[in-house]
């Protein structure tokens, strides 16, 4: 059974990965994605927050790894570790420097949240999404809308 998941996104957020992108279009970027989730079909991302990928050289231009404390920032403002907190992890948006926006078997291995993964491609200027349920190893494309 195939998941229908949409996130709604501020347009701020979509603005703010494609600028964190172009910073350096030649290695992996990487983001989480705050907001609500709303429903089992509808989310809604309204933040996204910086993380520093902590790959070097030409690691850095196929991988991404969230330097830990960036990644304990993050979690600490969700619901993952604060039943009160005012977000939820939503999801993560990381880049495809020199490839489509298609999940690889890296992205595939690795993720490890139940969310959408946006990934952004700098070189073809094409944004995808891809939601994760967190238990089966298989993306299922999402939508995205933006809104103001």
């Amino acid at each position: 059974r195939v998941h229908i998941m949409i996130l709604v996104c501020n347009f701020s957020v979509i603005a703010d990965i494609y600028n964190h992108a172009l910073e350096d279009p030649t290695v992996e970027i990487c983001g989480a994605l705050l907001g609500s989730k709303s429903s089992d079909t509808y989310w809604h991302c309204m933040e996204y927050m910086r993380m520093r990928n902590t790959e070097i050289s030409s690691k850095a231009e196929v991988y991404y790894t969230p330097k830990p404390e960036d990644l304990f920032n993050v979690l600490s403002k969700t619901t993952h570790m604060h039943d009160d907190a005012d977000y939820d992890l939503v999801g993560i948006a990381h880049t495809h420097p020199r490839h489509h926006p298609i999940p690889s078997t890296t992205d595939l291995n690795y993720a490890g949240y139940e969310g959408v993964y946006i990934i952004f491609s700098p070189m073809y200027r094409s944004m995808t999404a891809w939601y994760f349920d967190g238990v089966i190893r298989e993306f299922n494309e999402a939508q995205i809308i933006i809104q103001n």
